[in-house]
């Protein structure tokens, strides 16, 4: 059984008992624009910033786009758990294609611009990052193996050392692979220098193909370009 409600046993006129003020609300401190924590966050990404491109004012990180970035776009977003102060989540990209990024594009996707928050610890994803465009870049968005584009395969970069001696911080650790070529058999792979056994990624050839089957030997130096002759030889 419900409780009968509590009655009022008289009438409150309006404006019989006024409001008023015990004590004068003052502030002598104006408001912060920015939070002390953030204000050390922005410093840090700055100073990151910085010491990545001390001289020069880099390109877009988007495939054709030849206009100088202006932004550093996060891979994995904040809302996503990423960090706006790791070299390795933060890519250098134009105003435009910024704010295009916020719309998760299916393109951002697809050249590795965007990750999913249920693929951040994917290990195949260790070269996500400025790195893994140096890769494609270096390797012209074409498979090495075959000359095939690898633009919408999702996971296109290959590690010649296998785990755990792969260093995932060094280009010449990494090509671009597509899905036929990588299936190769292991001899194939070893022969043609997209498998290690122990030696130095910058000092070991690669065969390169093109799309009509022509093939020549470079070597991948860290520098996240190839070259004729390995790194001790040519240097």
């Amino acid at each position: 059984m419900r409780p009968a409600p509590i009655g009022r046993t008289s009438r409150l006129e309006p404006g019989s008992v006024p409001l008023g003020r015990t004590a004068r609300i003052g502030r002598n401190v104006p408001l912060q624009a920015v939070s002390t924590g953030r204000a050390r966050v922005n410093r840090e990404r700055r100073a990151m910033a910085e010491r990545r491109f001390p001289d020069m004012q880099p390109e877009c990180a988007v495939p054709d786009c030849r206009r100088p970035a202006d932004d550093l776009h996060e891979i994995l977003t904040r809302a996503r758990g990423g960090s706006i102060t790791d070299e390795q989540n933060t890519v250098p990209v134009c105003r435009q294609h910024n704010e295009d990024l916020t719309l998760e594009p299916e393109w951002g996707y697809r050249l590795h611009l965007l990750r999913h928050s249920w693929a951040a610890d994917r290990p195949v994803l260790a070269a996500s990052s400025p790195l893994r465009l140096t890769v494609l870049r270096r390797d012209g968005w074409c498979c090495t193996g075959c000359g095939c584009e690898v633009i919408d395969v999702t996971f296109a970069l290959w590690c010649r050392v296998p785990a755990p001696g792969c260093r995932p911080e060094t280009p010449a650790s990494w090509l671009a692979l597509c899905g036929i070529c990588a299936e190769l058999d292991a001899g194939e792979l070893e022969y043609r220098g997209y498998v290690l056994r122990g030696e130095d990624p910058a000092l070991a050839g690669v065969m390169r193909f093109d799309e009509s089957g022509g093939g020549f030997t470079a070597y991948a130096w860290d520098d996240g370009l190839w070259h004729a002759g390995p790194r001790e030889l040519t240097a």
